[in-house]
């Protein structure tokens, strides 16, 4: 093999090297600079996410605390007549946007009427520790999270004053595929909801 051949050799080894080093930075940082965009991306959706989530329930919240103070619920709550205070309660839950649950409870937790499920009056409400959070509160209000009937809820609790706490109020919306699906047109990500319990 003459000089030239061998020069030849060295330089087209020497190029190879040095175009595989390239293409090998090249990619590590491709792939470094997409997981940075597909993390940053994560990051906006959850926040939009969770600020979407915390509106709505600050919105059910305030919702909540106008039929607390309504006096015309006042007066029917007081007549203790649980179909009329069921209707009360399913025509406040009407007017309202994306509610899935209204009950009312006293202050031992029993259901008093409620818009989910006829069953469930005069029976102690099934997330009773969602009263005691509210009632442990300065304010008597809590909103938390919470599974009935294998569905996952964002709950609202709010007192009933007349002036002293005379019932507690919840209300309550739906966490479910129907939700993520309005979150992923919203944001333009496949958003899937759940609940970690430990």
């Amino acid at each position: 093999m003459g000089f030239r051949s061998r020069l030849s050799l060295v330089f087209g080894g020497l190029f190879i090297l040095s175009l595989a080093t390239v293409l090998f930075t090249i990619d590590r940082v491709a792939r470094s600079n997409a997981l940075e965009q597909i993390s940053n991306d994560l990051s906006v959706t959850v926040s939009t996410v969770e600020m979407l989530q915390a509106d709505r329930a600050l919105n059910l919240q305030q919702d909540l605390r106008l039929l607390a103070s309504d006096y015309a619920f006042k007066s029917v709550y007081a007549s203790r007549d649980e179909p009329t205070v069921r209707s009360a309660l399913q025509n406040y839950q009407n007017r309202l946007s994306d509610v899935s649950l209204i009950a009312l409870c006293d202050l031992d937790g029993q259901v008093l009427s409620n818009t989910h499920r006829s069953q469930w009056s005069g029976q102690p409400f099934p997330l009773i520790d969602i009263l005691d959070r509210a009632d442990d509160s300065e304010n008597g209000e809590t909103i938390a999270l919470g599974i009935l009937d294998g569905v996952l809820y964002r709950l609202i609790v709010t007192p009933l004053l007349a002036p002293d706490i005379e019932a507690w109020i919840i209300g309550g919306f739906r966490l479910d595929d129907a939700r993520a699906e309005k979150f992923s047109e919203l944001t333009g990500s496949e958003i899937s909801l759940f609940l970690d319990i430990e």
